[in-house]
């Protein structure tokens, strides 16, 4: 599957799964100049309205925020990037709606693909769907139960996919494709043997074409299971609802 491909058939690219670097990057260069101008009003005010030794301490406290974030962002920009995503979706007017049709593509490929479901939250707000990395349910850590076979990581990589897939077919565009690219990416780089990041590159072409193809052909089984979350239904009741739409 090569991007022109992805674009003409399913209408997905990398600005509307949100998985676009450039746009990363601005978020992250506009959350840094956030931190810097907050920091800075914080520490003179600290020192002009509190004044002594608690306004000097409260200055040296705000002044060192923008070196602590450039820290973890230079350790760990995938935490940022999670906090500005979190922020962003929380925002969003849509969000219950976007969140409930992404967890419940999960739901589905998990299903179709026969990955287990780990733990099915519905006393939160909103539901939210956890599956096993593997079709062998829980692993121990030895380093042969992490690896992954080629046929395995297509499975998860279609669950993975799937969310922000949903949320494009629905809504246009994707706020939860950054946290489904990691998951990804965590996937990839346990297949034995390893893959190549060109190869790493074409499977996640793949895995969202075959994730749009497979809502596509179960979009009544899909809907259903909207439905089912947004009734907070069991799990059971869920795969129930699975099995007759996919009898009809």
């Amino acid at each position: 599957t090569n991007i022109g491909q992805l674009q003409r058939e399913y209408g997905l690219d990398a600005i509307t799964l949100g998985l676009a670097a450039e746009d990363s990057l601005d978020e992250l260069k506009a959350a840094l100049f956030a931190v810097t101008a907050f920091s800075s009003i914080m520490a003179i005010l600290s020192g002009v309205v509190v004044g002594g030794n608690a306004g000097a301490t409260l200055t040296y406290l705000f002044a060192v925020l923008p070196i602590i974030f450039l820290g973890v962002g230079s350790t760990a920009p995938g935490l940022i990037s999670a906090v500005i995503e979190v922020g962003k979706t929380r925002l969003d007017p849509k969000y219950g709606e976007r969140r409930i049709k992404h967890e419940a593509a999960h739901f589905l490929m998990g299903y179709l693909c026969g990955v287990p479901i780990q733990g099915y939250d519905v006393d939160g707000a909103l539901p939210e769907v956890t599956l096993y990395d593997t079709r062998k349910g829980a692993l121990t850590r030895a380093p042969m139960d992490m690896r992954l076979t080629r046929d395995e990581a297509n499975g998860l990589s279609v669950v993975a996919m799937s969310g922000a897939v949903a949320e494009v077919n629905a809504m246009g565009d994707a706020k939860g494709g950054q946290q489904d690219l990691e998951l990804l990416n965590k996937i990839l780089q346990r297949v034995d043997p390893p893959l190549s990041p060109d190869q790493m590159q074409q499977q996640t072409r793949w895995a969202a074409a075959e994730a749009a193809r497979l809502l596509k052909t179960h979009d009544g089984a899909y809907q259903s299971l909207v439905g089912a979350l947004e009734q907070k239904c069991s799990v059971a009741e869920c795969i129930a609802k699975l099995e007759t739409a996919k009898q009809a």
